[in-house]
């Protein structure tokens, strides 16, 4: 059973250390729409970086003993990672963006709300087709269909390591 307090914690940390970071980085470079590229792209960093080979020593010193289902639910701190701060990050990279030349001739004559909503559009289709996101929802929509088991023909063709790796997903 997740212990969703534990689950939660994580999140809000990791939404909060990314906020903060997005918000130092967007007053330290300025307020153009390119600073909020670079304070997503530092809250990445700052969100990510050591989770499991610091994050999980930690863990296991701290909650072995009071804790040790932590352990476990440590591992769900990567997927929560993927289907909430990543998606939020890559919209700010996306409209951070670059446009091309061609893509201003094509919206000199376009309103500003039109604009605005091409610009929506934008962001939202790389958002949705970033390779992350794409795996992520695969492996949603798999669970679904599958009801949380994995079919043994993905078992059987698997490398040498899935008796390991069965045993962290049952």
């Amino acid at each position: 059973m997740v212990r969703w307090e534990f689950l939660g914690g994580v999140i809000l940390g990791k939404t909060v250390l990314f906020l903060i970071t997005l918000f130092v980085a967007r007053a330290a470079f300025g307020s153009h729409r390119k600073s909020l590229a670079r304070g997503a792209l530092y809250g990445l960093f700052a969100t990510q970086s050591n989770d499991f080979a610091v994050g999980l020593p930690v863990i296991k010193g701290v909650f072995a003993e009071s804790h040790p289902s932590f352990i476990t639910f440590f591992y769900l701190t990567g997927p929560t990672q993927v289907a909430w701060i990543n998606p939020i990050a890559f919209a700010f990279l996306e409209a951070g963006k670059d446009r091309t030349e061609e893509e201003m001739i094509e919206q000199a004559g376009l309103t500003n709300f039109q604009m605005r909503r091409q610009a929506a559009v934008r962001v939202f289709k790389g958002v949705l087709l970033n390779p992350i996101i794409l795996c992520t929802m695969g492996g949603l929509l798999a669970n679904a269909i599958f009801g949380g088991v994995i079919p043994s023909p993905i078992i059987s063709g698997s490398d040498p390591a899935s008796p390991g790796i069965l045993k962290t997903v049952k």
